[in-house]
């Protein structure tokens, strides 16, 4: 397999759809792209995703208190994770999780999608590798 660079792949039509859709799909994702170390891996190109934390919030229903954003101010890099982003009693049903699944799913569909021509397609299906935040939403003083 040839090797690309990181500006052939994001300038790809596939990666730029996949990109373009992901962002229309899930408003709380600002950004996607390739990781680091994107070469180190010969079957799947790896991506960050990076998402305000305060449309999350707001997209899951999720309160803005001490207690919701607890987890939040302690992640400087990227987490393999969605359900990780807030405590377990938000994700009633599994919510945050498929919701994470979601996200997969949407990059597999364009990935497999006939509607995208072979010769402007990746050469490897894209799969996430983290979440990052942009944002830390103001998070309430605790007083009495």
């Amino acid at each position: 397999m040839a090797r690309y660079s990181k500006e052939e792949i994001e300038d790809n039509y596939e990666f730029k759809v996949m990109k373009r859709l992901i962002k229309k799909e899930f408003p709380f994702i600002m950004d996607m792209a390739l990781t680091n170390n994107w070469t180190d891996y010969s079957s799947l190109f790896f991506v960050d995703l990076t998402l305000s934390t305060s449309l999350l919030m707001e997209y899951l229903d999720i309160p803005n208190t001490p207690k919701s954003t607890r987890y939040l101010k302690s992640f400087r890099s990227a987490i393999p994770y969605l359900t990780m982003l807030f405590p377990s009693e938000y994700n009633e049903g599994d919510r945050i999780y498929k919701l994470g699944k979601g996200v997969q799913s949407v990059l597999k569909k364009i990935h497999e999608s006939p509607s995208i021509p072979d010769d402007m397609r990746l050469p490897r299906p894209v799969n996430v590798s983290g979440f990052s935040i942009t944002d830390n939403p103001t998070i309430p003083n605790n007083k009495p």
